[in-house]
């Protein structure tokens, strides 16, 4: 008896622990696939890609035991994995082409990946290429998707474009957070443009959202300069 109850325990903490996990991920904007719940098949998928076989990938995936796996979540996964390895976008490209075909859809978090991947490489076409096809295929973008580009904007020193995107995202009527105007006013302190920042500083306070010590020291370093 006490070991039966000792196994549910564990069953039931091993549980706890990947919902918690998942839950982390979700609010990263990161796939719930992410996990190893590919990890069988990760050797075969990634060795096909390195050597840029996608003929034989995609006669892989084919296979009779596999296709039933090649779900949503299989490309999710997948794509992120091409992503996190090497950022090979165009490969994430062929799985997103390949995912369609299939008459699935990606979702809003597989073009956040692929969003994010291209704004670190500073890659703003393809960046914009992605976001039209998102647009195109009837996925609108969330506030996720906003922060990625407006942190990036604000990476770069560019205050004009985040605060353009920013802008786009209360005209669309996603409500901005912390991340996003924090990226905004990160921008303009950089540029030492002290009316700038205060003027999306009140605009936060407007928004309800408070003021963290990251937020009063970017307003700090603003007025010094």
């Amino acid at each position: 008896m006490m070991k039966a109850q000792q196994g549910q325990k564990k069953s039931l903490n091993a549980n706890l622990y990947k919902a918690q996990k998942n839950l982390a991920n979700a609010k990263r904007g990161v796939p719930v696939a992410q996990t190893d719940e590919f990890s069988d098949l990760s050797g075969i998928v990634m060795g096909h890609v390195a050597d840029n076989n996608f003929s034989a990938l995609d006669n892989f995936l084919k296979e009779e035991h596999i296709r039933p796996r090649v779900n949503k979540a299989f490309y999710q996964w997948a794509i992120h994995a091409c992503l996190t390895k090497g950022n090979k976008l165009q490969v994430a490209r062929w799985f997103i082409s390949r995912m369609s075909s299939s008459g699935l859809t990606p979702t809003v978090v597989t073009f956040n990946s692929m969003i994010g991947a291209c704004m670190k490489m500073g890659d703003t076409n393809e960046a914009r290429n992605l976001w039209d096809l998102m647009i195109s295929s009837g996925i609108l973008p969330n506030r996720i998707t906003y922060n990625i580009i407006i942190s990036a904007c604000s990476k770069a020193s560019d205050a004009q474009a985040a605060e353009q995107w920013i802008q786009r995202m209360i005209d669309e009527g996603i409500k901005p957070c912390m991340i996003s105007f924090t990226a905004v006013i990160n921008a303009y302190a950089k540029l030492g443009d002290v009316d700038s920042a205060e003027k999306w500083f009140a605009r936060m306070q407007d928004s309800d959202e408070a003021a963290d010590s990251v937020l009063y020291n970017s307003m700090i370093n603003a007025c010094a300069k």
